[in-house]
């Protein structure tokens, strides 16, 4: 008797799982902080007609490999088709964990959307509608600003400018105040209108943010990102109520719910669907923030990004860092995603845009998890 499980060729079979150390070319400063690696935790689904889905994310400070094969078996055996009910079941099943179970069920999402692609033989963002074929991208420059000049990073941003992208982030020092605003003048002089800044948490209180930010207030600056921690939700919605300057945050909230709390006090959300309940949570936030009228700017993921935003306006740019040295996502994949005067050209093979290179993931881990149907 064939088992009923194989015969429905939709049921998930194998779940795969590796945590990948990545080290950086060159060590990244931020205020008080240097990186030197990356960790990232890659996920391939596989169902029993041989449909793959993968996804990754960095783990955030979590134990996400151990949440993954904690979760494992919700997913084994389930339909690959039924991805909402799958990752509903395994939040609800463990109410109290949930932040930190939402960003296994992300990836479990970005995995199962993978298939459901694949299954109906289209890109991930036709299957979701199809609005663009083609997206402007943002680059992200100002990498290693405690070993360059204002100037070199100002030729940077140019250089960004006249390949076509059609926004540039530089990321801010933090520190000083007054060569903060030097160094973004400099730069508005070569990308006015295009330019925005990113103060990676460096500040813990209200007069902090406001030593740097009031003197950037007159830049014409797109948004100031995070300029406080992932939690501080209350100061960084008074700080936009502060400013003429738009704040953007949002890109480490699990939560879509409180993201739809906050859109009526930020101006652009970032999203990123590794931490907020993948692709179905991406596009029940890009709902919230199409009806509130809020931008959204999405982290870094820039193939599965892209598909995402071939879905909807709401999305101005999918970003991207050029520089590879300060980049990690490249090693992890097959094919780079395809730029083409600035703007991203989407992946038509069906599936999530995902291609993993598990033989690069074999060489940056040894740390794997491996469920198989029984």
């Amino acid at each position: 008797m064939i088992n009923p499980m194989i015969a429905d060729g939709r049921v998930i079979k194998s779940i795969v799982a590796a945590e990948c150390v990545i080290p950086l070319a060159r060590p990244v400063k931020f205020k008080g902080r240097t990186i030197n690696a990356r960790s990232v935790v890659v996920l391939k689904i596989e169902t029993f007609n041989g449909l793959i889905g993968e996804a990754f994310s960095a783990p955030r400070g979590t134990p996400l490999l151990e949440t993954i094969k904690f979760l494992g078996r919700d997913y084994l055996g389930g339909d690959s088709r039924m991805i909402a009910a799958l990752g509903t079941a395994a939040g609800q099943k463990r109410v109290n964990g949930r932040p930190v179970l939402t960003l296994a069920i992300s990836l479990f999402d970005i995995a199962l959307w993978g298939i459901a692609a694949k299954a109906a033989e289209l890109p991930l963002f036709q299957l979701l509608g199809g609005l663009r074929d083609k997206v402007p991208m943002m680059a992200v420059a100002g990498y290693y600003l405690n070993e360059r000049t204002i100037d070199d990073v100002r030729d940077e941003v140019a250089r960004y400018v006249d390949q076509g992208y059609s926004q540039v982030k530089v990321n801010l020092s933090g520190e000083d105040p007054l060569f903060d605003r030097r160094y973004v003048h400099a730069c508005m002089k070569v990308a006015e209108g295009k330019l925005s800044a990113d103060a990676h948490w460096s500040w813990a209180s209200m007069g902090e943010a406001l030593a740097t930010c009031d003197l950037l207030d007159d830049v014409g600056l797109r948004f100031i990102e995070d300029p406080f921690g992932v939690h501080d939700i209350d100061l960084t919605c008074h700080l936009q109520s502060r400013l003429r300057t738009s704040i953007a945050y949002g890109e480490d909230l699990s939560s879509v719910p409180i993201m739809g709390m906050i859109l009526d006090k930020i101006r652009v959300l970032r999203l990123d669907p590794t931490a907020c309940g993948g692709v179905t949570g991406a596009m029940q936030a890009l709902a919230l923030a199409r009806a509130s009228g809020t931008v959204v700017m999405p982290h870094v993921r820039t193939a599965l990004n892209g598909q995402i935003a071939g879905t909807s306006a709401v999305m101005e740019a999918v970003e991207t860092i050029p520089d590879m040295a300060a980049s990690w996502e490249h090693r992890l994949m097959k094919r780079q995603p395809n730029i083409v005067n600035g703007e991203l050209v989407l992946d038509q093979e069906p599936g999530n845009g995902i291609k993993i290179d598990w033989g690069e993931v074999e060489s940056l881990s040894s740390n794997f998890v491996r469920i198989d149907f029984e």
